[in-house]
């Protein structure tokens, strides 16, 4: 790829739990890019997060940064998408992620612990259906 692009910018990705406060190591993080139409994807990097939280910093193609000195309907920046996923966790995803030349972007990933009633092909929570019940006296 560096032979066909001159121009690049690095992405972290940070995974973490309670809200952003517990690192979650051993996450796998899959890097997407897209050709042409968005279902066209491929994976680009598969990685594990290290006791940090952190995967290592990836280089990726984008384009020149004096595009942002234009102007017009070209964008500075060219988009990744980003999925997280773990055992016990809802997996996380992140579409258009922009990668901007020279720079090194930190996109942060929070994952929420598997519920009783939910799926790990889920990215929410699925609840049972709740029961209505009705007073004895009729009135609610």
């Amino acid at each position: 790829m560096e032979a066909q692009n001159e121009h690049f910018g690095r992405l972290l990705v940070t995974v973490t739990t309670a809200l952003g406060a517990l690192p979650l190591e051993g996450a796998q993080v899959l890097i997407y890019g897209t050709e042409g139409e968005a279902e066209n994807q491929y994976v680009l990097y598969s990685l594990r997060t290290d006791a940090t939280g952190q995967t290592p910093r990836v280089l990726l193609p984008t384009v020149a940064e004096g595009l942002s000195e234009v102007p017009g309907q070209l964008t500075p920046y060219t988009t990744y998408s980003v999925t997280v996923r773990k055992d016990g966790y809802y997996y996380a995803e992140e579409n258009e992620v922009p990668i901007f030349e020279g720079v090194t972007s930190i996109q942060p990933m929070d994952l929420i612990p598997l519920a009783e009633y939910g799926s790990p092909d889920s990215a929410t929570p699925e609840f049972p259906p709740r029961v209505q019940t009705t007073p004895k006296n009729g009135e609610l």
